[in-house]
């Protein structure tokens, strides 16, 4: 109801929840589902579709190539760099992001080795990690997506965690949420700050 007080032409969805997808339809609003993707190229997929069904298609092909350009000068630059071992830390309860994952299959464009890859032994894009896990993993870099100060004052106190070659170098990255966690143009922001 809330959302058909807007009169929308079109309502986007990542998943369909309580049926919303049937429910809009019924009542003759025009639905599009966009689930995660499992890359990049399903994100560029999804910006041309979205571009499609909007009558926007020159400007979706125009920005889908963008990405795609800045993207491949990112790798580029990536290619030339020494491998080093990153750990994405989505919640305390140790969730992370493998390259079955849009967020890891970044990460895996961009020349890092992900410790999440060999624990998502199903290809879930999500797996839960242990804490010894992470440990003897050694990660260089940690990064922290939508975190803040408190959080890493806290994950510096764990056990065992002051040997992590990432807290010893200080390579805990805080990245804000909206770029960290969302597939679409923003990606590009995402990966910029990681290269940097």
């Amino acid at each position: 109801e809330a959302i058909a007080s807007f009169n929308p032409d079109l309502v986007l969805l990542s998943y369909d929840i309580g049926n919303i997808i049937k429910g809009l339809n019924i009542i003759g609003i025009e639905t599009m589902l966009l689930p995660a993707p499992m890359n990049f190229e399903e994100i560029l997929d999804q910006i041309r579709n979205v571009g499609e069904r909007t009558g926007n298609i020159k400007q979706a092909n125009k920005l889908a190539n963008d990405m795609t350009s800045q993207m491949k000068n990112l790798v580029t630059l990536m290619k030339s760099k020494s491998q080093k071992k990153l750990y994405h830390e989505i919640d305390e309860n140790y969730y992370s992001a493998s390259s079955y994952s849009f967020i890891g299959n970044v990460y895996e464009l961009l020349n890092f080795i992900n410790i999440a890859d060999q624990a998502d032994t199903e290809g879930i894009g999500y797996p839960k990690l242990s804490p010894e896990y992470i440990l003897l993993s050694d990660p260089n870099i940690i990064i922290l997506p939508g975190k803040d100060s408190n959080y890493i004052n806290k994950l510096k106190k764990r056990p065992g965690w002051s040997a992590i070659d990432a807290l010893k170098q200080d390579r805990l990255l805080i990245i804000d949420s909206d770029i960290g966690s969302r597939w679409g143009p923003r990606i590009i922001d995402f990966a910029k700050v990681i290269v940097k």
